[in-house]
């Protein structure tokens, strides 16, 4: 996490105070009260874009920007905005263009602007492998006419491609981001709240209490404290942040070598993220996709 301070960590505080505002009240269907419409696919453009532009001012490029922010991310977050804004803001004349069947090239330009800032904010959570992986999917698209064997395809135009990609329900304002922008962000923000008021400390020193006093308890209490905590949190760095900083020093204590520890804790973690009710933000998914009940998935 970049260390920022001033009147900038001011400004990015509001950003994310207003972006948790807008998730509640769109979660909690105050627009519609207040009749104030706000369509599937703007809501998923103004999530996505208040999401990506927190992790561009919030998560480091390099190591060298860990405290300070430099000036092609103030850059990277105006095209976002632009892109994001374009989509949800302008998104009467984007859907004539989608029942027309085929984007226009200012659609194109801004879907391109959003594909910018999602592979550069994977980057930076995830590292250059998931990266890899969806940009080889997405260049699947419009080069599969020129591979062999099972990759083959017909291959789409650029233009058709981006279409896919922006004009219809299956691209990236399908059903993954829809979930993510809905129901996922509000568990999320709640589980926030119950961190920030000493539910995930109380998690962890709950498990230390029941093993602390057996053979490995830190290890059987990091994995405890993990799945009680994954109830709160979908992200397993978030487990190993809260979780971690307690248990694996403790089984260093005991004797555990230091990798040893750290792959608990990195194990107990990932396992700590499909305790329902939030289950790693998969089952939301899941739950939407084959248009079962979520417990069901459970």
């Amino acid at each position: 996490m970049r260390q920022i301070g001033g009147k900038f960590a001011k400004l990015v505080t509001v950003l994310a105070v207003l972006a948790s505002l807008y998730h509640l009240a769109y979660a909690s269907a105050i627009f519609d009260r207040l009749q104030i419409p706000v369509l599937p696919v703007p809501n998923m453009a103004i999530s996505l874009g208040s999401v990506l532009i927190l992790t561009l001012f919030l998560k480091p490029s390099t190591k060298g920007t860990a405290n300070k922010v430099p000036w092609y991310d103030f850059v990277l977050a105006a095209v976002v905005a632009a892109g994001c804004g374009y989509y949800a803001f302008g998104y009467e004349l984007v859907l004539q263009h989608g029942e027309l069947g085929y984007p226009s090239t200012l659609d194109v330009v801004m879907g391109a602007l959003i594909l910018l800032g999602l592979f550069e904010a994977a980057r930076r959570v995830m590292g250059l492998a998931g990266v890899f992986v969806s940009l080889f999917f997405l260049l699947h698209i419009f080069f599969s006419n020129y591979l062999p064997g099972f990759l083959h395809g017909r291959g789409y135009s650029f233009y058709r491609g981006m279409g896919f990609l922006f004009l219809t329900g299956e691209g990236v304002w399908g059903s993954p981001m829809r979930v993510a922008a809905t129901i996922i962000m509000a568990y999320i923000i709640f589980g926030a709240f119950l961190n920030a008021s000493g539910a995930g400390k109380f998690f962890t020193e709950v498990a230390l209490s029941i093993f602390g006093g057996v053979r490995g308890g830190p290890a059987k209490a990091s994995v405890l404290a993990s799945s009680l905590f994954g109830t709160l949190s979908g992200s397993s760095s978030a487990i190993v942040a809260v979780t971690g900083v307690i248990t694996i020093p403790l089984m260093k204590s005991i004797g555990y070598k230091p990798y040893f520890a750290a792959a608990v804790e990195a194990v107990s973690s990932n396992g700590g993220i499909i305790t329902p009710p939030v289950m790693g933000a998969i089952a939301f998914i899941m739950a939407d996709f084959l248009g079962i009940a979520y417990w069901q998935v459970c």
